[in-house]
């Protein structure tokens, strides 16, 4: 029951996202050539247990907010004892990635800190979030 109520919460999310980028406010077809990143790194869960999924999305942007599609990155996760790194499919036409963190024997109380280094064409951003384990 609890898998169906996840995958519920994920669908319900990418469809989110995918109605706002068909809302007609942002336009895919743009031909304004790429300039500058506004990537944006967010999870799921604010709050996880000690042995749990993550979902953690990343959207990249240009300087007219348009999404960026093909943005490569590289997610950085620092565990409370370890670092971990996972390269992240490429950012989609609504300018989104998704990975799942499989979450394992953390300790409870403290804080995993993710930073994102996002490669598109010639140009480099990074951005950062967090979460923390806590029951």
């Amino acid at each position: 029951m609890k898998s169906l109520v996840k995958l519920f919460i994920l669908m319900v999310i990418v469809s989110a996202f995918a109605g706002v980028a068909q809302a007609g406010e942002i336009s895919l077809t743009n031909t304004t050539r790429v300039l500058e990143l506004y990537p944006k790194g967010s999870v799921l869960y604010p709050v996880v247990g000690s042995n749990a999924y993550q979902l953690i999305f990343l959207i990249v942007r240009d300087q007219n907010l348009n999404p960026v599609e093909g943005a490569a990155s590289l997610l950085t996760v620092y565990f409370p004892n370890d670092v971990q790194e996972w390269v992240m499919p490429n950012t989609d036409e609504y300018g989104v990635s998704r990975l799942i963190l499989e979450i394992e024997n953390q300790p409870p109380g403290t804080s995993v800190l993710l930073e994102f280094h996002i490669g598109f064409e010639e140009l480099e951003a990074s951005t950062r979030d967090s979460f923390r384990i806590w029951w």
